[in-house]
């Protein structure tokens, strides 16, 4: 089974937040709490958990569609899951919930292949998918 890599991004406004939240990055904190919650109701319910990498970013386009100067303040959500149909309902699931909490209804989605490789320092698990592209450690 091939393991799918996802990031997402979704901007974050006064709408849900406020300026001064915004200005002191107290939303990341928000955010990533409500994603470990609703990943944990979803754990109980499908025994997946969807783990992500949260990091602040910036959606930029055009002044003339409304951006403001230098962008809007987003959040870009990363990780990786089992490319089975169930992980990559669960993982829409998730990103729908966010994104309603937050009220954002447009959101940056990328997803594709993946490879891993981890650390003997970390894990005992040094490669769990090679592709010959990929240089090897």
């Amino acid at each position: 089974m091939k393991t799918i890599h996802w990031s997402v991004t979704l901007s974050v406004s006064n709408d849900f937040f406020s300026s001064a939240e915004l200005k002191s990055d107290n939303y990341l904190k928000t955010i990533a709490a409500i994603w470990q919650q609703h990943a944990r109701l979803v754990h109980v319910e499908t025994d997946i958990y969807i783990s992500a990498v949260l990091t602040p970013s910036r959606n930029i386009f055009s002044e003339d569609q409304g951006c403001p100067a230098g962008g809007r303040n987003a959040v870009t959500l990363s990780g990786v899951f089992a490319g089975s149909v169930v992980h990559h309902e669960v993982y829409q699931r998730q990103i729908a919930a966010l994104s309603d909490i937050i009220g954002r209804t447009a959101a940056s989605i990328d997803a594709g292949p993946a490879n891993l490789l981890f650390s003997e320092l970390y894990s005992t698990r040094i490669e769990i998918e090679k592709d010959d592209s990929v240089p090897s450690l």
